[in-house]
């Protein structure tokens, strides 16, 4: 097996609890979303080194870069079973499937790929938790213009 597919492999692992917590029950989208954005970041911020190689493969495309996209199927098929009902409530209308999962990584899972920049910009490091915790937050206030005190935050804050 190559380095290619094992870390998508491992990757994708660790996300197969991931469309479980987006879709389970059918509650409330924006808490499933919430669980979803939250997990992602967790799961990146975990395995920085998947999202690296992500980031590296989605600039020059080819056949290692479809063997990454392997270990994310299941989160497409959590995205495409949440955002029609996510749909209905009205949010987030600018995305379909395709382009929701493109913002997640990229927005939710890419900074985890760029840790030198991002302790650089930010001014200090932080442990991979608090900053995927962190990260999540600010990803969910952007997706869903949500304030501090919104029901999509934790019980941390």
């Amino acid at each position: 097996m190559s380095d290619t597919r094992a870390r998508s492999r491992i990757y994708g692992q660790a996300l197969i609890p991931v469309p479980r917590q987006a879709t389970a029950g059918g509650g409330d989208p924006l808490d499933d979303a919430a669980a979803l954005v939250r997990a992602i970041a967790g799961v990146s911020a975990q395995h920085p080194h998947f999202v690296k190689l992500l980031m590296s493969e989605g600039s020059s495309g080819g056949p290692r870069l479809d063997e990454i996209l392997t270990g994310p199927r299941p989160l497409q098929d959590a995205i495409a079973a949440l955002l029609p009902r996510l749909h209905e409530q009205g949010r987030p209308h600018q995305f379909d499937d395709r382009t929701f999962l493109l913002f997640l990584l990229l927005a939710d899972a890419g900074p985890f790929a760029l840790n030198a920049l991002v302790d650089h910009v930010l001014g200090a490091a932080t442990t991979p938790a608090l900053a995927a915790e962190t990260h999540a937050e600010r990803v969910l206030l952007t997706l869903f213009d949500r304030g501090p005190n919104s029901p999509l935050r934790g019980a941390e804050g």
